[in-house]
């Protein structure tokens, strides 16, 4: 079983959809040590299942695992920002403190 399961509604082969898919994988199985399990649709071939998942602007990629279920519509370039989007950003480090001598 997959940490995040998405589903990426795209129309038709495009590089920019195809480099941010390798991005995806790469933020998930890096910085989030998530396994990831993706699926692609393509809208022009398989219309009735951008329908009934009500997407209607691609490219759209929705995340159905961890609940509740978020989307993303647009450009997914960025891949910090997208996984910002879908509340899946990477832990920020504590910020460094400093403790003068004496006090605790």
């Amino acid at each position: 079983m997959s940490d995040v399961e998405f589903v990426l509604y795209v129309a038709g082969p495009n590089p920019q959809v195809e480099a941010a898919v390798e991005q995806l994988r790469q933020e998930c199985a890096g910085r989030l040590a998530l396994s990831c399990r993706l699926t692609v649709v393509d809208v022009q071939a398989q219309p009735t299942a951008a329908a009934a998942a009500q997407v209607f602007v691609t490219p759209t990629l929705v995340q159905q695992q961890p609940a509740p279920e978020r989307r993303v519509v647009g450009d997914l370039r960025d891949p910090q920002r997208m996984m910002a989007a879908l509340g899946l950003a990477a832990p920020t480090p504590a910020p460094l403190t400093r403790h003068r001598q004496g006090q605790s």
